[in-house]
């Protein structure tokens, strides 16, 4: 049973503890490069635990609370506005996001928004997009967290470690707060809109006694997207929660965080940003969790594929010509580019040209036996590279927005490289970035399935 509380408007007795959540890096390294290899690391804490401490009694009076019952919030009311689609596109991560209007495309279904001051972009890639104030100096801190959203924390337990997670649904908001643990404060959920679209809004906070154990760094799980990113709640930060339903397709959470009631101001500046907020058409979620067996996706310009056991694969944003998918806990990866080009934006037509571009790094390449996907010939190129993350050939003119788009070679692997005689010059790569010698032959082993089970179909 969920303890109730008014969030925002009215003060809760929180205890501030140093526990920090994932949803938006410092401000301070708004300057330095993003790389698309990884996800967003929780900060450390002393806050969490590994273990989490037995659950306290529940409270008579609590267990005696009904969903009538509990506090419930005044949602903002935002008029219904224009999505604006030839605002340009806010690609690049940890930077700074000028007056005016701008665009998202990476949490699949896009986004538009006005700034009317200037505010700073974190996170900004599969299906995770953070805006905050300018001097934002870690999570919680003022901050707009939009997450494509494919599963909640279990509500009665949601302090246990994100592995051992039992994991609810994430169109349920509804029934997660009704199942909420004492350690959850929450607001009954009512009905709402947001960005045109409907939506569940409520309230969240922690008690004072909550325990901590998600994740190092995350005090209490919440909202994530498949095995990548999260958004975590953590004691004495106050949370604003927007589900906003996306049809048959993961819903789009967007979430409004202050460390402390010292910081509410920022509510009002933040509705002042979702008041602006449109979206766009539909679209499935950039972060894909496939069945085992075979699945069709729109790599290469529609495929048919299969894996032994499900896996998730990724775009960085949907339409995007390059998809991932990592292993070894994200040590290898295998790379499926579908446009590969040159670092002034020129799709490259040959083999060759791709292979003399990628030669310019610091890089080893051995030809290897040619072979073939779904009959179109393809040449093998294995390789040792020194600069693991250096990267080689972009994979869009959206990649030229930043520095840290593109193909990176990992510490080796190998390159298929394929003249497609309709869809033009594509590459699939397996690599390795660390323990070369015993992760190389499993990602290679996988990447030969992959590729000899290939078949070209039409948009995936």
């Amino acid at each position: 049973m969920v303890r109730v509380g008014r969030v925002g408007a009215v003060a809760l007795a929180i205890v501030l503890a140093a526990c920090t959540s994932v949803g938006d890096e410092s401000a301070e390294v708004i300057e330095s490069e993003a790389t698309t290899s990884s996800t967003t690391s929780p900060a450390a804490s002393e806050g969490s635990t590994d273990e989490p401490p037995v659950a306290d009694e529940p409270d008579e009076a609590v267990e005696a609370e009904t969903s009538q019952e509990r506090g419930e919030a005044e949602p903002p009311q935002f008029g219904e506005v224009d999505f604006l689609t030839d605002a340009p596109v806010l690609i690049a991560p940890f930077d700074v996001v000028d007056e005016g209007d701008h665009r998202v495309i990476t949490t699949g279904t896009e986004l538009s928004f006005t700034a009317t001051e200037t505010l700073a972009v974190q996170p900004n890639f599969f299906g995770h997009f953070v805006l905050t104030d300018f001097a934002s100096r870690g999570p919680d801190d003022s901050d707009i967290v939009v997450l494509r959203t494919s599963s909640l924390s279990d509500p009665t337990q949601p302090w246990q470690a994100r592995a051992d997670q039992d994991l609810w649904p994430a169109n349920d908001l509804v029934g997660w707060v009704e199942n909420l643990a004492d350690d959850v404060i929450a607001t009954q959920p009512v009905e709402t809109t947001l960005g045109g679209r409907a939506a569940i809004y409520t309230e969240l906070a922690l008690a004072e006694d909550a325990q901590c154990g998600y994740e190092q760094g995350v005090c209490i799980g919440f909202a994530q997207n498949q095995d990548r990113d999260i958004k975590g709640l953590n004691p004495g930060s106050l949370y604003r929660v927007w589900a906003v339903d996306q049809g048959d397709e993961d819903p789009i959470f967007v979430t409004a965080a202050v460390l402390s009631e010292a910081d509410i101001e920022w509510f009002d500046r933040a509705d002042e940003i979702l008041a602006t907020l449109a979206f766009g058409e539909t679209a499935e979620n950039p972060v894909r969790r496939l069945p085992a067996g075979s699945s069709q996706i729109g790599a290469l310009g529609g495929i048919e594929l299969s894996f032994e056991s499900d896996q998730t694969v990724f775009q960085a944003w949907l339409d995007r010509p390059y998809w991932s998918t990592e292993f070894s806990s994200g040590i290898s990866a295998i790379d499926i580019a579908g446009e590969p080009r040159s670092f002034d934006g020129e799709r490259l037509t040959s083999t060759d040209e791709l292979i003399a571009l990628i030669s310019e790094g610091d890089i080893e390449l051995t030809e290897g036996e040619p072979a073939s996907v779904d009959g179109v010939a393809a040449r093998t190129f294995d390789y040792t590279a020194t600069e693991p993350d250096a990267i080689l050939f972009k994979n869009s003119e959206l990649d030229l927005e930043s520095a840290g788009f593109g193909w990176e070679p990992g510490s080796a692997g190998r390159l298929w490289v394929i003249e497609h005689p309709e869809r033009g010059l594509q590459a699939i790569s397996a690599k390795s970035r660390g323990a070369v010698d015993s992760t190389l032959p499993e990602v290679l082993a996988i990447a030969e399935d992959l590729v000899a089970s290939i078949e070209y179909v039409e948009g995936g």
